[in-house]
């Protein structure tokens, strides 16, 4: 029993619930205690095998817990959060050093609407040659990495490109969030104050410091 992998498919009609509360005692009456430890029999939806059965005993198969993808995932969005302020840190800075340079353009008739197109351009190369390279890392040292875990990892562009779509998507989405707030900086920008020379920008902004 414990060797192998026992499959039930129930009838239409049947209650999963009922079937567990019947099959849980079955070990206890029919077998020896071992050293203390009671052990019971349990229903498992063929969805859960990989995922959530980590810890029931028996059962053949590489499987694992969905506690460590929510920890994988909870990282990743971690870093996504911090490397999303750290851009948007630097482009502010950027901004307010390029106060000459916007105040240049909207003289010469720019717009508001210009220049912040320009500002989501520029982040939208950044995220290209970003993507590119993480990509790029990711097929070279996703092999290695495998063999740490004693597992095949392969990234197919080809027949993963759902999952590639939604890279990109993902990357161009947290791009634009990011470059929000730069926006919303330029746009406290004042042609007057900037002609008399005086700057509109303010550079200890409590939100900068926070972020």
């Amino acid at each position: 029993m414990f060797s192998n992998s026992t499959y039930i498919k129930l009838t239409v009609f049947a209650d999963p619930f009922a079937v567990d509360l019947k099959i849980k005692e079955f070990l206890s009456k029919y077998s020896e205690k071992d050293q203390g430890f009671e052990e019971y029999l349990s229903l498992r939806p063929v969805t859960d095998i990989y995922l959530h059965t980590g810890k029931v005993k028996g059962g053949i198969g590489k499987r694992s817990e969905i506690t460590l993808i929510y920890l994988f995932l909870g990282v990743v969005i971690f870093t996504i959060v911090i490397t999303a302020l750290n851009f948007i840190n630097s482009t502010t800075a950027q901004t307010m050093s390029r106060e000459l340079e916007m105040g240049i353009k909207k003289v010469m008739g720019s717009s508001r609407f210009d220049l912040a197109m320009q500002f989501f351009a520029e982040s939208a190369v950044l995220i290209i040659v970003a993507l590119f390279f993480a990509l790029l890392l990711s097929a070279i040292l996703l092999p290695a990495f495998g063999n740490i875990l004693y597992r095949n990892l392969t990234f197919d562009f080809a027949r993963d490109w759902d999952f590639l779509l939604k890279v990109i998507l993902g990357s161009f989405l947290v791009g634009i969030l990011a470059g929000l707030y730069p926006v919303v900086l330029l746009a406290r920008l004042q042609l007057s104050s900037f002609l008399q020379g005086v700057s509109s920008l303010h550079r200890k902004s409590k939100l900068r410091k926070f972020l």
